[in-house]
């Protein structure tokens, strides 16, 4: 089959490139990109250090709270005026929701790192398939690969559509 290849200008030059080794090429390709991707373990990393923020967070929320609590205490008892305790209350008050604010961030993060730990794990079991894989099929160049670049001097670029959460979590980018 013809294929129009790509030189360094950018600029569409008929050539020709075998279909078989291109297939060969781009599977080698899927199978370090598959070696690099289960090689990962930067997900478990970010989720715990989430789940050690969180609860910092959630300390910090229960002793501002008691503090708050131990105001009304303090103004009964006579130990704090009327408006020391109306600007601690507010400080503590104004404390109490940036940190409720940090926790619901931190709960949105962990459930965007919960969906894209089930997207990786979907593109490693896909690619994971292919260390037993003969021959590259359209379907699977179809679900992995965006787009192949092929040069002049047969240099070949793909672009996969699973690098981004290669990359997010810390591998390798584009073959």
């Amino acid at each position: 089959k013809c294929l129009l290849l790509m030189d360094n200008k950018n600029d569409c030059v008929p050539n020709r490139i075998p279909e078989n080794d291109l297939k060969d090429i781009l599977l080698h390709m899927l199978r370090k990109q598959a070696e690099a991707f289960t090689d990962i373990s930067t997900v478990t990393k970010t989720k715990s250090a989430n789940e050690s923020e969180l609860r910092n967070i959630q300390a910090e929320l229960e002793r501002n709270s008691r503090f708050l609590k131990g105001l009304y205490e303090s103004l009964v008892t006579g130990d704090i005026t009327k408006s020391e305790y109306r600007e601690m209350k507010t400080a503590y008050e104004t404390k109490l929701a940036a940190l409720g604010d940090q926790e619901k961030l931190l709960r949105k993060k962990a459930q965007i790192q919960l969906l894209e730990t089930a997207k990786q794990e979907k593109a490693a079991d896909d690619i994971a398939s292919l260390s037993c894989m003969k021959d590259l099929t359209a379907d699977i160049a179809d679900a992995l690969i965006e787009k192949v670049l092929v040069f002049e001097d047969k240099h070949i670029e793909v672009h996969f559509k699973f690098t981004d959460e290669i990359v997010k979590a810390g591998g390798t980018g584009n073959g």
